[in-house]
């Protein structure tokens, strides 16, 4: 029994010390002025100690299948709010530290593979449990009636995410070959308020304008619902010991939320549905000292985006992935043989 179990911990606490030097410089005649006369800046420091830790049960239940199940806590150390203000605006509430947040996880998972060990599948399940997650938002700040966008990051959201990731291999003839992963992630705002009251700074005469929001039920940026890919390789040896790889492969991803504004649900920033085909062509030597490679991506020419964000109301930003392309690799090993 004891050779078919493996039960094991691990405990540790990190300590982090963060300081900042917080000034607003602005130039005058007769030089640079730094404002220390603001309540709330010059050197900040912040230190944090919590432990993380990890709880790990397995059993062999054959030569071919093992399961494990994994309970595990660790946390993000806090950090500062590094905005002074685009406006030169300086209130503490721009520079004021945020708190760590804390992550819980609970994981099963099995690994199988065949007896003759051509196929192999690795089901994972997971729960996790964010607990004051920094997350930012863009709130206004006005000085001398211009009114200006600052980006805060506050310990406002509890987080619950759930899902699932396998992963499968097959070796179907001895030179042909699939690979395939896939996951499905629901990942949720249990919580997520933000109320921000209006603050003023003396020396400035700049303010914070207050703002409240509820974010409570939105799904978490950045993370589709499913995302899946499908690998095929064909290796194909010559006469002299060199060998030629043929590969393609298929990628998909769920549409998904990438940013969400302060401004309302209709300034929120999505990533469409991608769906993606590349293909490669690799030679190497008999030796395996060097290859060549030749290969074609997004060969569908498909118009993704990869990053997009609203600019207040303004407009939204976004920056694309690669159109449709082609290349040729080389690469050298050495002591490969």
């Amino acid at each position: 029994i004891l050779d078919d179990n493996l039960n094991n911990g691990s405990l540790s606490w990190r300590d982090f010390n963060d300081p900042m030097q917080a000034g607003n410089f602005n130039r005058y005649p007769g030089g640079i002025i730094v404002n220390e006369n603001t309540p709330g800046f010059g050197n900040l420091s912040e230190s944090w100690t919590e432990p993380s830790w990890r709880l790990v049960g397995s059993y062999k239940f054959s030569d071919n299948l093992f399961g494990y199940a994994t309970i595990s806590e660790g946390y993000k150390a806090g950090g500062y709010n590094d905005q002074t203000g685009t406006s030169g605006l300086m209130v503490s509430e721009l520079t004021r530290p945020v708190d760590p947040e804390f992550a819980t996880n609970y994981e099963i998972g099995m690994k199988w593979e065949s007896e003759d060990n051509r196929f192999r599948f690795n089901p994972t399940v997971f729960f996790t449990e964010y607990k004051d997650a920094q997350r930012a938002v863009n709130i206004i700040t006005e000085q001398n009636g211009a009114q200006f966008q600052e980006t805060v990051f506050y310990n406002a959201a509890e987080v619950e995410a759930k899902g699932i990731e396998m992963e499968f291999q097959a070796v179907l003839t001895e030179s042909f070959r699939i690979r395939a992963q896939a996951s499905y992630l629901d990942a949720s705002y249990n919580e997520f308020i933000i109320d921000q009251p209006g603050l003023s700074d003396p020396a400035s005469g700049g303010v914070i304008l207050p703002f409240f929001g509820d974010f409570s039920g939105l799904p978490v940026p950045r993370s589709p619902e499913f995302m899946g890919s499908i690998q095929a390789l064909y290796t194909w040896g010559l006469a002299n010991g060199s060998r030629v790889e043929f590969g393609a492969e298929y990628y998909h991803e769920d549409e998904n939320l990438f940013y969400i504004s302060a401004a309302g649900r209709e300034y929120d920033a999505y990533l469409d549905e991608k769906n993606l085909i590349n293909a490669s062509v690799t030679y190497t030597d008999p030796d395996a000292n060097w290859f060549v490679r030749g290969y074609g991506k997004n060969l569908t020419d498909e118009r993704y985006r990869i990053a997009s964000q609203s600019v207040a109301t303004l407009w939204t930003h976004s920056q694309f992935g690669a159109p449709i392309n082609y290349g040729i690799e080389f690469g050298m090993g050495f002591g490969s043989r």
